[in-house]
């Protein structure tokens, strides 16, 4: 499984073998390759310093709370002096989320999640079939 530290606070935790011993389940395939992640909400329970999401079925990504890429998008925008209604943002899984919900113009690519489409204000095509370019094209051009 795929585990992706991203702060120190996630890193103390794993060498101090917590992360380790927390109760997540998994799925494998037939060759024994972790396919699915599930049950996170006994990690933020016990981490609740910590902001867990999935940004593929078999990745974990493992941040301090309040460092996502909303928080990131906000700084940036405030540097480059860009208003929050004039962000576009666009998301292709459950790591995106805080982005397309401080973005002014929210859009998922349409092989995100269903339930993640509902969060945001539009959805293109794909990633594989050139989303991105389908929305410079409706909102930027």
């Amino acid at each position: 499984m795929g585990i992706a530290y991203r702060s120190s606070t996630a890193y103390r935790y794993a060498l101090e073998g917590e992360l380790a011993n927390a109760e997540v389940s998994y799925n494998k395939d037939e060759k024994g390759i972790v396919r699915t992640i599930t049950n996170l909400s006994s990690l933020e329970e016990k981490f609740n310093d910590l902001s867990i999401s999935i940004s593929k079925p078999f990745f974990l990504e493992i941040t301090a709370k309040g460092i996502d890429k909303g928080q990131t998008l906000d700084k940036l925008a405030k540097q480059l002096n860009i208003k929050q209604e004039e962000v576009i943002a666009c998301g292709n899984a459950e790591n995106d989320l805080s982005m397309i919900e401080y973005a002014g113009l929210g859009v998922w690519v349409a092989n995100t999640n269903e339930e993640l489409h509902k969060l945001g204000q539009d959805v293109v095509a794909s990633n594989e079939n050139h989303g991105v370019a389908e929305l410079i094209g409706k909102y930027i051009l």
